[in-house]
């Protein structure tokens, strides 16, 4: 199991919501999700970021601004001339070589500089007037910075009209009264909507929250994503995914679905809110010493739901690593542990231990009652070594990739566990050696991600797809 609170990062692995991302701004409410009543719809607040804890926002400097001859100019990348007379100029300082660009504003035969950067960049560079923006008028400049970064930096001129930085946003901005205050605010949106900030007015004061790790540090789920496109302006809501139960994109045992949530934002607070029916994603489960725990929404410490998990049926006849008699887990440490819940009552537990010195036990269990029990349903066939990664789209399907194996050791099951097979994987005829790179999840369809190692050092990564919780696969054509 992932930790809480979270740490977010700002790269998304191969193996997370990577194969969400291109289709978050996009997302729908599922057939399961329509197929509910309207009160297991109804959204309900789980989560509450005071903007009274947000701290005072304090804008960066490059560069504190001063006044040259317009002999300090170069090349001019962009020169615009605002409604209200203001002429504001981008260029290079003494050429493309130097990587050195300066804003300035004219001034008959000055220019007063206010922003230095440094980048090859030459074009997508331009200047536009704002009005009432977190309360002022002003300037907007946008400036490439990096391969999949452009600034948008908003400007506002001081008493004695030297520009200083209000705000400053990269990629996907929206400028709109989200909160219903009466103020225009400002959100943008990085790494496809994962990273969410916002700007608001609060006591008169710009105010700043990261609102993604904000979500992070105070529960268990990881936001993948945001719909900005989809705002409702009506319920001021922000459509966004989330994975569940601590579930992370770098997870190292589970992959997770995300799940369709949303940010609401109130003059004095950021709620994020879920259908009722999917409250019990935000609790947390773990095995901790053999018995299963709980750690509900808003709570910090663990619960003991049940009795500890039994002992494989198949222990009883062994007498492996001291193991004969064991009833429990209770006092081992498994190699391998993924505990996921899949609904309020149903989870899985794969737990793996060694067997000897080349040898490995993994066990297969399931619980109906929300955690409390848990029963052995099957075990990995014999031949099964250490699991790398698994996925749980359902309570009938689950896929577990191993670690050590050769002709992909992928297992699939469609029957709640009972049989397990080996996944039909339309493998390139090939002398490689594959094993498992990753594996994630998006409702019932599993992408799984192969290595090929070749004799003489060479390797590349093939994609694979079940749309099925494993039933089925293809192969992705590479890019």
């Amino acid at each position: 199991m992932s930790r809480w609170p979270a740490v977010f990062l700002a790269l998304v692995l191969l193996t997370g919501c990577s194969s969400l991302a291109a289709s978050v701004l996009d997302t729908t409410d599922t057939a399961a999700d329509t197929a509910r009543t309207p009160a297991e719809n109804e959204p309900v607040t789980v989560l509450s970021i005071p903007l009274a804890e947000m701290e005072p926002y304090e804008p960066w400097t490059d560069m504190e601004p001063d006044t040259v001859s317009m002999n300090a100019m170069g090349e001019v990348l962009c020169d615009k001339t605002l409604p209200d007379g203001l002429e504001v100029v981008c260029f290079w300082e003494d050429g493309p070589a130097s990587g050195v660009k300066y804003w300035a504003i004219r001034r008959g035969d000055k220019l007063l500089r206010f922003c230095r950067e440094e980048s090859c960049y030459t074009e997508g560079y331009d200047v536009a007037s704002f009005t009432e923006v977190l309360g002022q008028d002003g300037f907007r400049i946008v400036a490439p910075r990096g391969v999949a970064y452009t600034a948008y930096d908003y400007y506002v001129l001081d008493d004695t009209g030297v520009p200083r930085l209000l705000a400053d946003c990269a990629n996907y901005v929206l400028e709109m009264d989200f909160n219903s205050d009466g103020v225009t605010e400002l959100m943008w949106f990085y790494h496809g909507g994962q990273e969410i900030y916002y700007y608001m007015l609060l006591d008169g004061q710009v105010r700043f929250a990261d609102v993604s790790s904000a979500l992070a540090d105070v529960s268990p789920i990881y936001v993948c994503g945001a719909a900005p496109s989809r705002f409702e302006e009506d319920t001021k809501a922000l459509p966004v995914t989330y994975l569940p139960c601590g579930g992370t994109p770098w997870d190292e045992t589970s992959a997770y679905a995300s799940l369709s949530a949303r940010l609401h934002f109130a003059p004095q607070a950021i709620e994020f809110q879920v259908p009722e029916s999917q409250l019990w994603t935000m609790d947390l489960y773990v095995l901790l010493d053999g018995v299963p725990n709980v750690m509900r929404s808003g709570e910090t410490e663990w619960t003991a739901l049940g009795p500890a998990v039994p002992a494989p049926r198949e222990w009883a006849k062994q007498d492996l690593a001291g193991r004969k008699g064991a009833e429990t887990w209770t006092d081992l440490e498994p190699a391998f542990t993924a505990l996921q819940m899949v609904s309020a009552e149903d989870g899985w537990l794969v737990l793996s231990i060694g067997q000897g010195a080349a040898g490995m036990d993994t066990c297969i269990y399931q619980t109906h009652d929300g955690g409390r029990t848990w029963e052995e349903v099957s075990s990995l066939p014999e031949d099964a070594w250490k699991p790398f990664k698994a996925a749980f789209p359902d309570g009938k399907h689950a896929v577990i990739a191993t670690e050590l194996f050769d002709s992909a050791p992928v297992y699939v099951t469609s029957d709640g566990g009972e049989t397990w097979t080996e996944a039909g994987l339309p493998l390139p005829e090939t002398n490689s050696v594959w094993s498992p790179e990753g594996l994630s999840l998006d409702g019932e369809t599993v992408w799984l991600f192969m290595r090929a190692s070749g004799e003489n050092g060479s390797s590349y990564v093939e994609t694979f797809l079940s749309p099925d919780g494993g039933e089925t696969w293809s192969r992705e054509p590479m890019s």
